[in-house]
């Protein structure tokens, strides 16, 4: 798994959290995986640390959700490579708003996947092109989908 430190690829460059706040305030949006992943990368500053420990607490508490699915719905995060487009709401298998620019380009496309996770890569078939057409920029995180957001 990637760095869960990372902030995202800017002018070709991979950047991190370094400062023990910018880590701490990631840690609160962290995963399971993204928590065990910072544990095991060892050389954490204590505060952080501590953070991640109690953020797995925190998830321990929280009740399972089943997973989120192209066809019940769903928002996907990509990771921030600098593109136009950072989050596209899923429903009935079809892509249904991207954010925060290109609705116009991907609403409609048929999502290929019939599962998502974090770290996968969109498979889409659009009626305006021919073939399948793969999403280059890697899944960040997937949500429930939002209705209205």
């Amino acid at each position: 798994m990637d760095d869960p430190f990372k902030t995202g690829c800017y002018g070709g460059i991979e950047c991190f959290a370094v400062t023990a706040n910018d880590r701490i305030n990631r840690v609160k949006t962290f995963d399971r995986a993204q928590c065990q992943t910072a544990l095991a990368m060892g050389d954490l500053q204590k505060s952080v640390e501590r953070a991640v420990r109690i953020r797995l607490r925190q998830l321990d508490k929280q009740p399972r959700q089943p997973a989120p699915n192209p066809q019940d719905g769903m928002t996907v995060v990509f990771e921030d490579h600098g593109q136009d487009f950072l989050k596209f709401d899923i429903k009935g298998g079809r892509v249904i708003d991207a954010r925060p620019f290109q609705s116009d380009m991907w609403s409609g496309a048929e999502v290929i996947n019939e599962t998502i996770h974090r770290g996968d890569h969109i498979a889409l078939r659009h009626e305006h092109s021919s073939g399948v057409r793969t999403i280059r920029y890697p899944i960040d995180a997937v949500l429930p989908l939002k209705e209205g957001e």
